[in-house]
């Protein structure tokens, strides 16, 4: 089997994993498709378009070494553990970005001790090893999905301390936003 069938194979199984949870999470009150849904087809759609015509175009497509393109399969799995792990944190508070759930728990043990959006940084690391494992297009796409991402952190933070107020300030102090001991 080909590395980028690999990679491909647990994306897809990711996303499936991604599907059937959301089910079982909280309602919610208050959904913003501004900041939520719309910017996130936006990133997909990207990150799709990336690897179509880069690769259809032949950019870019040959991957490194075989250490780099093994790193990239190692980062692309570590990525989406991290992604599983801290959905499992959260529980039934997980919902779409921006949206504000019922009886909000904050939730700040497991990999949100690291970071405050785990989510999006192992989304960030495993577009990283995709792109080492299969193309270096999706390098592209990791940055646009990584600004995006710091973006809507900001934002989420916003609501986090209305909803919670000084104990969600005092985390803050102590936990970095995207990279653990640096940002």
């Amino acid at each position: 089997m080909k590395v980028g069938n690999i990679v491909g194979l647990v994306w897809v199984a990711w996303f499936v994993y991604w599907m059937v949870t959301a089910v079982r999470s909280k309602p919610a009150v208050r959904v913003e498709l501004r900041h939520g849904v719309l910017p996130r087809l936006a990133v997909a759609a990207v990150v799709l378009l990336g690897v179509r015509y880069g690769v259809g175009l032949g950019l870019g497509t040959k991957p490194g070494s075989a250490e780099l393109v093994w790193l990239g399969v190692a980062l692309v799995f570590a990525g989406l553990v991290i992604t599983v792990w801290a959905r499992m944190y959260l529980g039934r508070n997980w919902g779409t970005p921006m949206a504000r759930k019922q009886n909000p728990e904050l939730v700040t043990g497991g990999p949100y001790a690291w970071v405050r959006h785990p989510i999006y940084s192992g989304l960030v690391l495993a577009v990283v090893g995709s792109a080492l494992a299969v193309s270096p297009v999706l390098l592209a796409p990791a940055v646009v999905m990584g600004g995006y991402f710091a973006y809507a952190a900001r934002e989420e933070e916003r609501d986090l301390e209305q909803g919670f107020g000084a104990e969600y300030r005092n985390y803050k102090t102590r936990t970095k936003m995207l990279v653990p001991f640096i940002y």
